[in-house]
């Protein structure tokens, strides 16, 4: 809760107010951010596989949605499209053991429903053709 980089974040948004809207962009904020580091013990990011940013960026996103839940008392509402990709089935296992301890509504997409098998309690919605179905078995 830092008072003096929210007013520069709301500053540097108002400045850039009516360029945005020009641009039918955002042409600042943390989507615009890059993120530098290493993983402990592997690699720095630069010369890292798909699957190892996709693993650091997963640690940032637990580490942001542990300090909502602890700040807000409310579990978090997460979407997390294309998760599994990239993750070999032990990482896709250690994702989902973090993520149900939450408590939150997860939400993930993906294109092969067996990236997602190690998910037992999960409701799959199946969209194709502009319909969703729940029916899909096992």
């Amino acid at each position: 809760d830092n008072p003096t980089l929210k007013k520069l974040y709301a500053t540097a948004f108002k400045d850039r107010r009516e360029q945005d809207k020009r641009m039918a962009s955002t042409s600042f904020g943390p989507h615009r951010s890059d993120i530098v580091g290493e993983l402990t013990g592997i690699t720095p990011l630069a010369r890292a596989s798909m699957g190892q940013h996709k693993r650091a960026m997963l640690l940032i996103l637990f580490a942001a949605a542990h300090h909502l839940k602890e700040t807000t008392k409310t579990a978090p509402c997460l979407l997390l499209d294309e998760v599994a990709t990239h993750l070999d089935e032990g990482a896709r296992e250690v994702l989902y053991q973090k993520l149900i301890p939450l408590g939150g509504q997860v939400w993930l997409t993906g294109t092969e429903k067996h990236y997602f098998s190690g998910l037992k309690a999960a409701h799959f919605i199946h969209v194709a053709e502009g319909r969703a179905t729940t029916n899909l078995g096992s």
